[in-house]
């Protein structure tokens, strides 16, 4: 009998690590399915649109963007600051001084630095052959505005939560290590409010100033090659010669239809992709 266990419980913990692995991704792959959905549409809709249409792969890049970017950005403080809070948990005796804790905190500060700019530099470095509408500087710049502010939202309730426990601590002791129900929904609620700012903000200017190739939605120039049905329209604000259009901007790409920026009349055009042949890149 014993021997038929040992020989059967490799298996088993084999099939229940599978289980786990399997479990794992299915969550990272919803969870970037679902941020990806609201980053794009939280980008469209500052021109009035909104994409309703839930079968799209470029939701799954987005939201990967989104959640490497985070790790790698606020993994470093959020680290230090569990280390900091087991340490402050403990007795007297073991608490951590506070030279060693300012230590941590510079630390992290400058190893968050260097991910911001090593993130900053390798979302604007890719796809160089592409002529995008705003200058390298400019996507710098906006990127270095937004990436904090984003994760800055995204971590602010780990914050406000240690600051809470440790006021709540050292003001009455009594309280310590307790979890009323109300804290609990309240923290609950803080945590969704911020992740939405954080998408928010991550869809509207760190999106929008991201490398198409690592599944960000920079704004690039174009010209479109359209069927005879489009060229034939003499009304279209689109200035369109020998089945090619002027150079506009390609705000967004999807499945059904591209969303384009006339620079000449200053207007936003949707064109479906049924009227396209082709797309030449500047």
């Amino acid at each position: 009998m014993s021997k038929k266990e040992s020989t059967t419980s490799p298996n088993q913990a084999l099939i229940d690590s599978l289980r786990n692995v399997a479990g794992i991704a299915g969550l990272v792959g919803g969870f970037s399915y679902v941020t990806g959905y609201l980053i794009v549409n939280f980008y469209l809709s500052q021109y009035g649109i909104v994409n309703l249409s839930l079968v799209q792969s470029r939701y799954f890049a987005s939201g990967a963007l989104f959640l490497v970017v985070s790790m790698l950005i606020s993994g470093t403080p959020l680290i230090v600051l569990l280390v900091i809070n087991q340490a402050t948990a403990k007795t007297p005796k073991q608490t951590i001084s506070s030279g060693k804790v300012a230590g941590l905190i510079v630390i992290s500060l400058v190893l968050t630095l260097l991910l911001l700019w090593t993130n900053i530099d390798i979302l604007t470095g890719v796809d160089n052959e592409i002529s995008f509408a705003r200058t390298d500087a400019q996507r710098r710049a906006g990127l270095w505005l937004a990436l904090p502010s984003s994760q800055i939202a995204l971590f602010f309730p780990f914050i406000v939560y240690y600051l809470t426990r440790w006021s709540t601590g050292k003001f009455n002791p009594s309280l310590s290590g307790q979890q009323p129900l109300l804290a609990t929904a309240f923290f609950g609620g803080l945590f969704v409010t911020c992740v939405i700012i954080s998408l928010f903000v991550f869809g509207r200017y760190v999106y929008s100033n991201s490398s198409p190739s690592l599944g960000g939605g920079a704004q690039i120039i174009v010209q479109i090659i359209v069927t005879d049905n489009i060229s034939s329209h003499s009304n279209l604000p689109l200035k369109i010669e020998d089945g090619i259009t002027e150079p506009v901007i390609l705000i967004d790409q999807s499945e059904n239809s591209l969303l384009l920026f006339l620079q000449g009349s200053n207007q936003t055009m949707e064109l479906s992709t049924k009227e396209v042949i082709g797309v030449i890149h500047k």
